[in-house]
């Protein structure tokens, strides 16, 4: 039944009815994302570095055990008395940018063993994954891993990757932060043969 025409302008069209209730995956993922933000802000706050590392500083001696052996040695001891430079390397299996940055190490471990000492520092990270990560990419240089990353707070380790430089003297050359290249390194190690 049709209304006259003088009545239908009197019917306001009724609007759908609105869903007030949450969408709960909005929900879920705002919660996520909050609890993800959250923990890289309190990660980030206990990885703060107090002071910069300072080139041409000592660096702190340590001993630390290998997972794969070095001249058929368990532990490896890093200090101010070397004869040759030495790359300390701060890295993580579950790092994306690390996996590409060790290959480039790997090249030039086989290049310059004997002549320069290069360790890899698992920082945040398993024994199983670190295991488990070195063979998968054949790492052959000494690898450690820093379970309480009482390292990576000495060397004031903010972002890994971080590679840490030290000439024949022990001091300090240079510090990287983010992925070096082959070439990278190379011509840092040919600063410090100077």
């Amino acid at each position: 039944m049709e209304l006259p025409d003088n009545h239908q302008d009197d019917i306001e069209e009724q609007p759908e009815p609105v869903n007030k209730k949450p969408n709960l995956i909005l929900v879920y993922i705002s919660l996520g994302i909050a609890s993800i933000v959250f923990g890289a802000i309190v990660g980030l706050q206990q990885w703060e570095p107090n002071n910069n590392i300072e080139n041409s500083s000592k660096i702190t001696s340590f001993t630390t055990k290998l997972i794969n052996s070095y001249e058929n040695q368990n532990s490896l001891t890093i200090n101010d008395k070397t004869s040759s430079p030495i790359i300390i390397n701060f890295w993580a299996s579950w790092c994306g940018p690390c996996r590409v940055e060790m290959k480039h190490i790997q090249k030039v471990w086989e290049k310059y063993e004997g002549e320069v000492l290069i360790i890899g520092i698992a920082t945040q990270d398993t024994q199983y994954a670190v295991e488990n990560f070195v063979s998968d990419m054949n790492v052959t240089y000494p690898i450690t891993i820093d379970i309480d990353s009482s390292l990576a707070r000495e060397y004031r380790i903010s972002r890994i990757p971080t590679t840490i430089f030290v000439d024949n003297k022990g001091n300090i050359h240079k510090k990287s932060i983010g992925i070096i290249s082959e070439e990278f390194i190379e011509n840092t190690l040919i600063e410090m043969f100077e």
